[in-house]
């Protein structure tokens, strides 16, 4: 079997590629040429970045937005964040603009082992609700891409709140495995659609909230895996929880420096990142 390593483990960039706007994804092929272990779908690795100029690595987590089917190569994929629009003078990302404006094809990079415990609970046969926001769609992305490759037999909604076409990543590639595998429902909220963007059964307008959730997919017996950036999180897991969601059919990760009020989930995770929605 093949195991994690410990500490860095050294990775060359294999492929980049645009996903949305200020998005790409890194395909990650280890160096050595060793068969990679598999991982959890909902995990990250964990990065030390050397980044010119800075005194000191930058340590950075990232989730992995792949299906763990691949035993060559691992994919991240990053937003680039700029500064805060209240705040023009903070530096942007740190670690998320290095890797757009600094890495190419060739690179090396200092990786660890997949870890974190936002993961796909495949003993629980009960629907699945994912709830991602912007960015926050990556571990989401890999859990379904585990469900559809496994042909787990388990009914989806796969929800993405984003700002509009230009920020949706992944946008054609979720539809056509949605496409493939009838057991997969896709709904998308546009907050500031473009205007070729329709609402049809599957696009939405508007900001996501608990009664729209539950309007396309029942008040059944539900898991729900919610990730997303803090606004998100702090509305979206205290009104579920309040619409009657027990606390432990809750499983979330906060992307960035997010806190989310009421109760405490029985899996709570926060991935160390500037790539946040």
């Amino acid at each position: 079997p093949r195991k994690a390593w410990r500490g860095y483990r050294r990775f060359i960039l294999d492929e980049k590629v645009t996903e949305a706007l200020n998005t790409c994804s890194f395909y990650l092929r280890p160096l050595d040429g060793e068969p990679l272990p598999p991982f959890e779908p909902g995990q990250h690795l964990g990065f030390q970045l050397r980044i010119p100029g800075s005194k000191r690595p930058t340590v950075r987590n990232y989730s992995l937005s792949c299906g763990p089917g691949d035993p060559d190569r691992y994919r991240i994929t990053v937003k680039k964040i700029p500064p805060p629009l209240n705040k023009p003078d903070v530096p942007p990302g740190a670690g998320s603009s290095f890797l757009h404006d600094n890495l190419k094809v060739g690179d090396l990079l200092e990786v660890c082992s997949p870890a974190g415990k936002f993961t796909l609970d495949r003993l629980d046969s009960r629907p699945a609700v994912f709830l991602a926001g912007g960015i926050g769609v990556t571990p989401l992305l890999s859990m379904l891409e585990a469900i559809c490759a496994e042909r787990l037999d388990r009914k989806c909604y796969f929800i993405h709140a984003v700002r509009n076409r230009q920020d949706h990543p992944f946008r054609d590639h979720i539809a056509r495995l949605v496409e493939r595998h009838e057991n997969v429902e896709l709904h998308i909220f546009y907050s500031e659609p473009d205007e070729p963007d329709q609402e049809t059964d599957h696009v939405h307008h508007g900001y996501v909230d608990v009664s729209q959730i539950k309007k396309l997919t029942g008040d059944d017996d539900l898991q729900y895996y919610i990730c997303g950036p803090p606004p998100m999180m702090n509305s979206l897991v205290p009104s579920l929880e309040e619409s009657g969601v027990p606390t432990d059919s809750i499983l979330k990760e906060a992307f960035g420096p997010a806190s989310i009020k009421k109760k405490k989930s029985a899996t709570t995770s926060s991935t160390q990142t500037d790539a946040s929605v």
